[in-house]
């Protein structure tokens, strides 16, 4: 065989494990999508503790540069929203006490899912330090804070 044969050969060869390869994969993911029994659907919820300065600062800009609703409003802690639903929240000194706020940093961050229930099962059995029960904000929200591997505390939450 000459050269330029075997080397179509090897060509057409890499060509097909490729193909095998992609193949696999896509099935893989399409597998693994049918067996999710929840979706996270967008990054909820932020938190973040503050000194009397920055709460300050971090108030003014939420206020009044990016002009957000004003859910809660007192001394030294505020809620603010997104117009996709989104909750920013500051907490300065003297604030309520968070689970979230024994993390790591000073800093949290809460996920939306369309299942909290099954996201708490999914959580635990990925050896998640669940933090409580879930909690509700009305009858519309549901929320529960959780420690993830990192050692940080997140929130899962679930609007109606």
């Amino acid at each position: 065989m000459n050269r330029r044969i075997v080397e179509l050969i090897a060509t057409i060869v890499l060509i097909q494990i490729s193909v095998q390869a992609q193949s696999e994969k896509i099935q893989e993911t399409a597998n693994q999508q049918e067996t999710a029994v929840f979706n996270v659907q967008r990054l909820q919820w932020s938190a973040v503790e503050l000194d009397e300065n920055q709460y300050k600062a971090m108030y003014n800009q939420a206020k009044n540069v990016f002009h957000l609703k004003i859910y809660v409003d007192e001394p030294n802690f505020s809620v603010f929203g997104f117009p996709n639903g989104s909750l920013y929240e500051l907490y300065g000194p003297g604030s309520p006490q968070r689970p979230w706020k024994n993390g790591v940093d000073g800093f949290a961050v809460g996920f939306a899912v369309n299942d909290i229930q099954a996201a708490v099962k999914e959580l635990k059995k990925a050896g998640n330090e669940i933090l409580g029960d879930i909690q509700s904000a009305g009858p519309d929200y549901k929320y529960l804070f959780y420690r993830a591997p990192d050692g940080r505390v997140y929130a899962v939450s679930q609007s109606k």
